[in-house]
């Protein structure tokens, strides 16, 4: 913790404590290569959510670091806030949820701490979003060659201990236009409807996703003289449409319920 209070301090100017710059942390544990082009690859967040999640439990600790988080800010209550917002944020995670697996070019500072070489994440995997193996088999499908410290193997799901969700079910969805306009079709996505949509839609990871979604839309509109709202619409379900001459799970458009002046 002290040396996270040291860094922050340093690039942090005094005439800026409102805008604290919050440094990286950033765990190596390989590397790729293609073309003679090397690449680290590892995991990344901000230091302060990991510290967070390493210390869930200990009320001690976390105290402690609450104290070293706030110190540095021109308003404490503000920081306190933010520190909150990072414990909700990290609470019961797992640590490949807390922090990003990205790769970062070998000319990037090494260490746990730096606001240098923030790394490209690695794209989830279309179909299978939850699977840290299914990101790096897309990287060998284009040309890239691996290397995991022996101690971790070339398997980071078993390393990590992760499972396909519990009631995990992709979905394909279409959204067309905005508020009253706006249609939504919802595809199941198997083998069937990959090769006909696979190139043409997005995909959600569940039905619950879907509905935290699109289930609700809010957006500014002006009304004539009345000023400016925000309308929220509420999808209705209507008869499934098609699309490429597949046929939708389920097919909504959207009906206005509240309307709050700005």
């Amino acid at each position: 913790m002290e040396r996270y209070k040291r860094y922050r301090e340093r690039v942090t100017y005094p005439s800026t404590n409102q805008y604290v710059i919050e440094p990286l942390a950033r765990v190596g544990i390989g590397a790729i290569t293609k073309n003679g082009e090397l690449s680290t690859i590892g995991f990344k967040c901000f230091a302060s959510d990991l510290i967070v999640w390493l210390t869930e439990g200990n009320d001690s600790l976390i105290r402690d670091f609450a104290d070293i988080y706030a110190e540095i800010y021109a308003n404490e209550t503000h920081a306190r806030g933010k520190l909150k917002q990072v414990q909700k944020r990290t609470q019961n995670r797992h640590l490949h949820e807390v922090m990003t697996l990205v790769n970062f070019t070998s000319k990037g500072k090494s260490g746990l701490l730096t606001k240098h070489g923030r790394g490209k994440p690695l794209d989830a995997h279309k179909y299978k979003s939850y699977s840290l193996n299914a990101r790096i088999d897309d990287l060998k499908g284009r040309g890239w060659s691996t290397f995991f410290d022996p101690a971790i193997g070339e398997d980071l799901d078993a390393w990590l201990n992760i499972k396909i969700p519990d009631g995990f079910q992709p979905f394909f969805y279409r959204d067309v236009s905005f508020g009253e306009d706006t249609k939504i079709d919802i595809f199941i996505c198997d083998e069937d409807s990959k090769s006909t949509l696979g190139e043409r839609l997005s995909v959600i990871d569940s039905w619950e996703d879907a509905e935290a979604r699109f289930k609700y839309q809010t957006c500014g509109s002006s009304i004539d003289e009345q000023g400016f709202f925000d309308v929220t619409y509420e999808w209705v379900e209507i008869e499934p449409r098609e699309f490429l001459g597949v046929k939708a799970y389920k097919s909504y458009i959207y009906k206005e319920i509240s309307r709050v002046p700005r």
